[in-house]
């Protein structure tokens, strides 16, 4: 709460960064279409060699634009389903049952220890992740590590 106003403070809010790269790209779209347009403009006061190369540009210019927005929207749709992946990891899967199952199997295969330094495990590391099916990863893709260790993997 803000003392001077008793009100909830405000915090800024960070855009993702998908959402700015797709913003960003549509600025850069917008002004690439109004010079298009200023360039069509130009070239109904040209004679015919030249607006055969002009045409010839544009077109290019118009392929060139419409891939980039098809790639801007895989690359959009990639992000929003990554982050739906990594809020199911970390808001249902690491809570569920199955989760803590296979947790305590990994801690007692590995005798409760840190692989790396020894220390008493707290915490289970993915070696790898399995890219569509969460929870599905073998056992032997876990191992057991102390905290310090984990945050130095993480790193």
């Amino acid at each position: 709460m803000c003392k001077a106003y008793q009100q909830p403070a405000q915090i800024p809010l960070q855009p993702k960064p998908g959402i700015m790269f797709v913003t960003t790209f549509c600025n850069r779209m917008l002004l690439i279409c109004s010079r298009f347009v200023a360039l069509l403009r130009y070239q109904q006061r040209l004679g015919y060699q030249q607006e055969r190369k002009i045409s010839n540009m544009v077109e290019t210019v118009l392929l060139l634009i419409i891939s980039l927005g098809v790639w801007a929207f895989s690359r959009l749709k990639f992000e929003i389903k990554r982050e739906h992946r990594r809020n199911y990891y970390r808001d249902e899967y690491l809570k569920s049952d199955a989760w803590k199952r296979k947790r305590y199997v990994v801690l007692k295969r590995d005798n409760w220890r840190c692989v790396n330094c020894g220390a008493p495990a707290t915490q289970v590391h993915h070696k790898k992740y399995l890219r569509k099916n969460i929870g599905k990863e073998p056992i032997e893709w876990l191992v057991s590590v102390c905290k310090k260790c984990h945050d130095s993997l993480h790193q």
